[in-house]
């Protein structure tokens, strides 16, 4: 891929990003992701709003899930809370199942991710929110992508009825 970052994985915002897949490959966790925001980076744009990545691979390396928490509740449209399924935290042998979850065919996207204090050093800490809350450590993380693809989606009307591949 053109562009890379490696242990830089808060300079991305993933706010919104579709999640189209995510697997493990040699000990490494796998997240193939739409509609990220690159912030803070010296690439070369073409324009100084130029920050929108269509697509793009995050690798995890040596990546361990260290939790999965799946929380029941959502708003209805008059903003009423909801509780589908009483909060709790998977036994990891739902990780599977959990992780095919997560993935664009249903419609998940992350809300956000946010590093966590780790007391060893050469570990990172990350808490993904999909669909579920997932805390997952890492000696590495890679994002990479080819292209920059104008300002943030939601800036522009180009992309309002954009839907990822």
């Amino acid at each position: 891929m053109k562009y890379t970052l490696i242990n830089r994985h808060s300079n991305i915002n993933f706010h919104d990003a579709y999640v189209n897949s995510v697997y493990f490959q040699n000990n490494n966790m796998v997240w193939e992701l739409a509609a990220l925001q690159a912030t803070n980076i010296e690439f070369p744009k073409k324009r100084e709003d130029d920050y929108y990545i269509k697509n793009a691979t995050m690798i995890l390396e040596n990546a361990c899930i260290e939790d999965i928490f799946i929380g029941g509740m959502w708003q209805n449209k008059n903003g009423v809370m909801i509780v589908l399924r009483e909060n709790r935290n998977a036994s990891p042998d739902e990780y599977d199942e959990l992780l095919e979850n997560v993935s664009y065919k249903n419609w998940s996207y992350i809300y956000g991710i946010k590093d966590l204090p780790t007391s060893n050093e050469g570990i990172y800490r990350v808490s993904v929110v999909t669909t579920y809350e997932i805390t997952i450590s890492f000696t590495k993380s890679i994002v990479m992508w080819n292209e920059f693809a104008g300002s943030e989606w939601y800036h522009t009307k180009h992309w309002a009825n954009w839907q990822p591949n």
